[in-house]
């Protein structure tokens, strides 16, 4: 992570840690950080709007969005969370 740093292209570079007692290492991420996942009431109205949001962090068109909201929650929360 240190020869990283020195580079450009990696900005905010931060180590997220693997969890305790797995063989995983961890992983090393840079750039913006991608959306937080939901909890709590009405949450699949906020998974819809995750789904969105993750979809638009790693560059989906808006075309390819929509698509994937109406499969997975229907076409009424497509147009009640993106619009007609």
């Amino acid at each position: 992570m240190a020869r990283l740093s020195k580079l450009p292209g990696f900005p905010n570079l931060r180590f997220i840690p693997g969890p305790e007692g797995e063989d995983s290492l961890g992983i090393v991420r840079w750039g913006e950080p991608e959306p937080a996942y939901p909890r709590g009431w009405f949450l699949r109205r906020k998974l819809a709007r995750y789904d969105i949001e993750s979809g638009r962090y790693y560059g989906y068109s808006e075309k390819a969005i929509r698509r994937f909201i109406e499969e997975r929650y229907g076409r009424r929360m497509a147009r009640a969370i993106m619009g007609r």
